[in-house]
């Protein structure tokens, strides 16, 4: 077993190389906007996530689950009472049922004509109310999955449908600034509320002594509050702000211990969400503003949570608020969506939380456990980098608002702006912190700053000073400069700039020390060895580069990217690399080897951020699809799984050989198969077929999908290798016979198997279709030509052959054929025969057989003599013919066209027909002229040989004549006369010709 890889750096410390990085937590998009309920007995939120919905704890902010939709936004949803469904509705009028602990879409519907906005459920679960676009309401028995109401007149998109706490009573708002107020018992409409002058975005109800109340508030900044029996307005408070939501809090909960009073009183508090971006706590009936809590900015929308008793809220930029209702301060804050992560980096002395830098103007400071952030105002545009010190109580950011800024913590964890520099005339791309920075109060900081300006600025900063002061100011590439970083002892620092160069320059003087020239595209990031005097590229050309500093010459360069490399670090005292791309992967390289030791991959995004813990454990990068992701070092954890992992396996082939050494093939096969050991399964399923197939039927009835799946794999395999393909023919011949179409359906990957299985088996089929066709062929061809003199070899057996050929010909109406290797003729008396010479009637088209009054005696049986070939009485009585539809069936063109081939010479033919005659009987199926036949030159005579071929046609009363020499090369023709019983005259030789001329 292969060990850790370990270095020994020059103090003498050994280190274990990193091998694997282990996803340990994603930080991603969760909720984009628009609905965002919460579970009336879970702590789970359910949000919109752009086509699905995320369901999310609500004590972390992780993911649990996601609950896709179709291709279009999720326009609404609403969770049942009990929390057993949750109903979906997206834009395109499709309503999905949702059981939504399982992730299982129980039923779908087309509610509306048009997208449903808003929906409802009522105290008992069964009633939904949906509001759409098409002006109309609908209530459903969600449970049975039919409509019960359909309420029209309503003038607009109906904006929200809520169901009175208490009584069968809908409510709805649409954008004609009304609220209407519907019977469910008589389906008729019970009034409309006219008061406000712009959409109404949220009602509430409540009861101030004997008097029902309803709390509306609008877009049109005013607060109403309704007398419900006289259908008027008791109170109208304004806001001075866009309401987008309004929230009646419990009777049953103290705030700051005024709530008795007020509830002596007949009055009750309500919030108010606006576009100011504050929480707003009115009174009634004094209509006071009794508590305000600020926000990082707009709210969008506002609810209560029964369960946590807290408040919910959500900002424009997609952030979840929790506050408590006591001290009503903010107690968690989820991020839904990072849009795009641009930087990230380690913050804290325990390095426990991250700053991220996103499109936006603010900086989110994450706690990495617990995912609660918290932001950092002060920039007023997008923050575009940032870097911290060692002590991790110190953090630069750099903006496109030209400016830099300090910040620290203090010691309740709380960050604040400290300091500001500017001076940049364009955005400020790249910040660095001296990286002899520490925790002294008194420490002096050296501050780099790199800007799209091309300049490169230095800053001193103090801890107390509420400005940053510049040192000098350089001009330091052509374009823009992406990023910059101090040297381990701050002496030296290293710029990367688009203009394809990464410059190096003494810090103290700002003089330039080298330029290291190489990289093909611009260079995204540059960082320093801790250890050695070498420092690495990464640039846009999909190359890592490192450099060594004595003579600014690459040293080593690193391939493996399919685009950009956005960031590289050093890892393992420098002996490793870590490595960023736009491909969204992360490649761990090791430096002495140049090799790729492993590739993570989480993203789907470029990869612009990565950051990389002080005790090197923990890894954190940051991406384009606005995910983040948390990686922690498991070298020591995979180690020891792989070991562990290997002892096991070593048992179990022991366990795997014992089986097979028993002859419990059975148990050895589905061992083997957890094993994936393809060869000892082919060599168990050898062994099966042989000894017993039911064991190989039991063997596929107890196999699951899974593991039928990984034997069809390897049938694959093997049959596409002519060793095995026996083997694997036979078990796919089991499989097809002995499993349920039903169930090889179910099979994962059988749609991609069974091509792959098709076109591998009718090739097999093809061949050997094509090898009986053609043994077949020489079998009736040896059979025919009555070759005894070559051996009682049963090499073609051509007897089998032929008698397949007589059956079908009994069955087409000829005289009778025995089966078996017999030919049909049958015996007459040998004198008769000695003077009746052997024929052979060729009927063009009709190919019927005909059989003179002889006993069946087999042509090419085992008994067969040399002198019963030989013999003319016998040829005499031979009058065996076949039709043609015989010939169809075991010949096609070209194998008659071989069958012809007479090795160079021109046959004619004395006397009566001998079997060789037969042959013409071809020239229908072939195609061929009735008198020319057209051969080949090597079958017989490869078959025979030249002196048994000559032996052989003498014997059949047959001429032949030599060929000139110059025609050997063309292709000869075997004249035959099938029309006449005499002998066609001779035609003389040239040899004949000369000798008379001579003479």
């Amino acid at each position: 077993m292969k060990p850790l890889s370990t270095v020994r750096t020059p103090d003498g410390q050994v280190l274990h190389l990193k091998t694997c990085l282990a996803q340990e937590k994603k930080i991603s998009v969760f909720y984009t906007g628009g609905p965002l309920v919460a579970a009336n007995s879970s702590a789970v939120f359910f949000c919109a996530c752009d086509t699905v919905v995320s369901i999310i704890d609500a004590n972390t902010g992780s993911m649990i689950r996601e609950l896709a939709g179709d291709t279009e936004p999720v326009m609404s949803f609403a969770v049942s009472p009990d929390d057993s469904i949750l109903v979906v509705a997206s834009r395109s009028r499709q309503v999905r049922v949702f059981d939504w602990n399982t992730g299982v879409c129980i039923r779908s519907f087309k509610a509306h004509d048009g997208p449903i906005v808003s929906m409802d459920f009522d105290k008992t679960g069964t009633l939904l109310a949906t509001g759409s676009a098409d002006a109309t309401i609908k209530v459903w028995d969600i449970k049975k999955g039919f409509c019960t109401h359909n309420f029209t007149g309503s003038g607009g998109v109906v904006s929200s449908v809520v169901f009175h706490p208490e009584r069968l009573e809908l409510f709805s708002c649409s954008t004609d600034c009304h609220i209407r107020w519907w019977s469910l018992l008589t389906s008729k409409p019970l009034g409309v509320l006219q008061g406000h002058n712009s959409l109404v975005r949220g009602i509430g109800f409540v009861h101030s002594g004997d008097t029902e109340l309803l709390v509306s508030g609008g877009r049109d900044n005013v607060v109403l509050i309704w007398d419900l029996e006289s259908q008027s307005i008791v109170s109208t408070f304004p806001v001075f702000e866009t309401v987008e939501a309004v929230v009646l809090l419990p009777m049953s909960e103290e705030f700051e211990g005024k709530r008795k009073k007020v509830v002596a009183k007949g009055g009750f508090y309500f919030v108010v969400a606006g576009d100011k971006g504050v929480l707003r706590v009115i009174e009634y009936p004094s209509g006071k503003t009794v508590h305000e809590a600020p926000c990082p900015s707009k709210l969008v929308g506002c609810f209560w949570d029964e369960r946590s008793k807290q408040l919910v809220s959500t900002t424009f930029d997609n952030t979840l608020l929790l506050h408590d209702i006591g001290s009503f301060q903010r107690t968690k804050q989820f991020v839904g969506s990072y849009d795009e992560v641009i930087d990230v980096k380690f913050i804290g002395e325990e390095q426990t939380h991250i700053a991220v830098a996103t499109n936006i103007e603010h900086i989110q400071v994450v706690d990495v456990q617990t995912l609660d952030s918290n932001l950092l105002q002060g920039h007023t545009d997008i923050v575009m980098c940032l870097d911290v010190a060692k002590d991790g109580l110190t953090l630069v950011s750099g903006a496109k608002d030209n400016t830099i800024r300090v910040w620290q913590a203090d010691e309740d964890g709380v960050w604040d702006c400290v300091a500001t520099g500017s001076g940049h005339a364009a955005d400020v791309t790249t910040v660095t912190l001296t990286a002899a920075g520490t925790a002294d109060p008194s420490q002096m900081y050296h501050i780099l700053s790199g800007s799209r300006d091309c300049t490169l600025k230095l800053w001193t900063f103090a801890t107390g000073d509420a400005s940053l002061e510049t040192v000098y100011t350089r001009k330091a590439h052509e374009k823009d400069i992406n990023d910059a970083a101090f040297s381990p002892n701050g002496k030296i620092a290293i710029t990367a700039g688009q203009d394809r160069l990464a410059k190096l320059w003494k810090v103290s003087t700002g003089d330039a020390i080298g330029t290291l020239k190489g990289h093909k595209r611009g260079i995204w990031q540059a960082c320093f060895s801790p250890i050695d005097q070498v420092a690495a590229t990464a640039s846009a050309d999909a190359t890592i580069k490192l450099w060594a500093l004595a003579d600014f010459t690459c040293v080593k360069t690193f391939e493996g990217h399919d685009s950009s490399v956005l960031g590289v670090r050093f890892l393992c005292r420098g002996v490793q690399l870590l490595s960023a791309g736009a491909d969204g992967l992360l490649k761990l390289w090791n430096i002495r080897t140049t090799e790729l030791v492993r590739t993570m991959d989480a993203h789907e995004g470029r990869v612009w951020a990565l950051a990389v813990a002080h005790d090197e454990h923990t890894v954190v990068t940051g991406s384009q699809d606005g995910s983040i992701v948390v990686w922690k070092d498991a070298t020591l954890e995979e180690d020891a799984a792989r070991r562990a992992e290997e002892d096991t396996r070593v048992v179990r082939v022991q366990e795997l050989s014992n089986l097979i050494a028993h002859e419990d093939y059975m148990a050895a096969a589905q061992l083997a198969l957890e094993l994936s050991h393809p060869f000892s399964l082919l060599r168990v399923l050898k062994t099966m077929l042989q000894r017993n197939a039911g064991e190989l039927r039991q063997l596929l009835h107890d196999l699951s999908s899974a593991k039928l799946s990984e034997l069809l794999g390897y049938l694959q395999d093997w049959n596409s290798n002519s060793r095995h393909c026996l083997v694997a023919q036979s078990v796919l011949g089991a499989v097809l016979r002995h499993v349920r179409p039903a169930r090889l359906l179910e099979v994962p990957h059988i749609d991609t198997l069974v091509p792959t299985l098709v076109a591998y088996s009718e090739r097999h089929f093809r061949r050997l279709g094509t090898l009986q066709q053609r043994v077949r062929l020489l079998d009736y061809t040896w059979a025919e030509m009555r070759i005894s003199d070559v051996g009682q070899s049963t090499a073609f057996g051509a007897a089998q052959t032929l008698s397949e050929a007589q059956s079908h010909a009994e069955e087409t109406s000829a005289p009778s054929l025995r089966s078996g290797t017999e030919v049909a003729q049958e015996p007459t008396d040998t004198s008769a025969t000695e003077q009746q010479p052997k024929r052979r009637r060729m009927e063009t088209g009709a190919a019927a057989a005909e059989a003179s009054d002889s006993e069946p005696r087999s042509v090419a049986a085992e008994g067969t003599t040399d002198s019963a070939v030989d013999n003319p009485a016998a040829d005499a009585a031979e009058t065996t013919r076949l039709p043609s539809t015989a010939y169809r069936k075991i010949l096609s063109v070209e194998d008659a066209r071989d069958v012809m081939c007479v090795a160079g010479r021109r046959i004619t033919h004395e006397g009566s027909r001998g079997n060789l005659g037969q042959l013409l009987l071809l020239h229908e199926h072939a195609g061929l002229d009735q008198d020319r036949i057209r051969v080949k030159k090597t079958l017989l005579k490869t078959l025979l040989g030249a002196d048994k071929l000559t032996t052989l046609l003498e014997s059949k009363h047959l001429v032949v004549e030599e060929t000139p020499a110059e025609e050997d090369d063309a292709m000869d023709v075997a004249q035959v006369d099938a029309a006449s019983a005499t002998p066609p005259k001779r035609k003389r030789t040239t040899r004949q010709r000369k000798a008379k001329s001579h003479d």
